[in-house]
């Protein structure tokens, strides 16, 4: 079917076989990428169920703190294995296009690191989840 498509190279039954075994191995990745961070957005429940513990219980200030600092790092750990999951789905989008030609794959993994550049360092949430902390970019 690929050599039928215009303008795309003739290709050979094993370098198929070669590009869909890579591209199983990049959803494999992003499948546990994506369970890891369940599981630990599960651990993140667990925490915020104990803190009502620490929040009404007799615990000293710092323990408080320590542990309110902790459960927000595994929260954050959770949000990057998310991500890392989510990248992966974009490149593997990406990553088709190498069915057609390697020029396009180039063109199409740049509009990937073009998008998620835009969405993740020039987006309207960026800026919202940055003035929630008083900062808003380009203004002083």
């Amino acid at each position: 079917v690929l050599n039928e498509i215009p303008m795309s190279p003739n290709t050979s039954s094993i370098l198929v076989q070669f590009k869909l075994s890579v591209l199983a191995i990049i959803f494999i990745y992003a499948f546990f990428k994506f369970t890891w961070s369940i599981r630990q957005f599960g651990f993140v429940s667990v925490l915020l169920g104990a803190s009502v513990e620490y929040h009404q219980g007799n615990k000293p200030e710092e323990e408080r703190r320590r542990f309110a600092m902790h459960a927000a790092k595994v929260l954050d750990q959770s949000g990057h294995e998310y991500n890392k999951g989510l990248r992966t789905y974009y490149f593997a989008l990406a990553y088709l296009s190498w069915f057609l030609h390697p020029v396009i794959l180039i063109a199409s993994s740049a509009v990937v690191v073009a998008v998620l550049y835009r969405r993740e360092y020039r987006s309207r949430v960026l800026r919202e989840l940055l003035a929630t902390k008083g900062y808003v970019p380009g203004k002083k």
